[in-house]
């Protein structure tokens, strides 16, 4: 029984890595596909504007499509995993603030690809992706990744 779960953790820790990597990767397409919305929510949550509110937008999203490229093939597992964890524990705290306030409009989390007003569902939805991250963070010794083939070859 416990060499059939230790044979299972491999696989749980790409999934975990992969699940995470998948949806960071989604919600910068989603936000970089519809710029000017994604603008538009950066700007009345974070009540900035301009440029300021453009290279925000636009930083964040390169920032979780990298990221979850990183995840997903295994690439500097040590830190892409944290800066994730990070990230993530930043947007819970976001929704959960925003959400506590009162605020009532698009949060722009996925941009074209959805993600309503802070709320219930949307700080569930950011509790599990924390989670998640953590347990890829944690379990990132394990699984198939660039990281341990380059470092078979070296």
């Amino acid at each position: 029984m416990e060499r059939a779960r230790m044979s299972l953790f491999p696989l749980l820790a790409l999934l975990l890595r992969a699940a995470v990597g998948l949806t960071l990767v989604v919600a910068g397409a989603g936000k970089l596909t519809d710029a000017t919305a994604a603008q538009r929510a950066t700007e009345s949550t974070l009540h900035v504007s301009g440029t300021t509110a453009q290279v925000l937008t636009i930083g964040v999203s390169v920032l979780e499509i990298l990221l979850g490229i990183h995840l997903v093939v295994g690439l500097n597992l040590r830190w892409s995993a944290l800066a994730s964890v990070a990230l993530l524990g930043i947007f819970l705290v976001f929704v959960i603030y925003l959400w506590v306030t009162g605020y009532t409009g698009a949060c722009g989390c996925f941009g074209v690809f959805g993600g309503g007003s802070p709320g219930p569902a949307e700080t569930t939805r950011d509790t599990v992706l924390f989670v998640a991250a953590v347990g890829a963070w944690l379990s990132r010794a394990f699984g198939p990744s660039l990281d341990r083939i380059m470092h078979a070859e070296a």
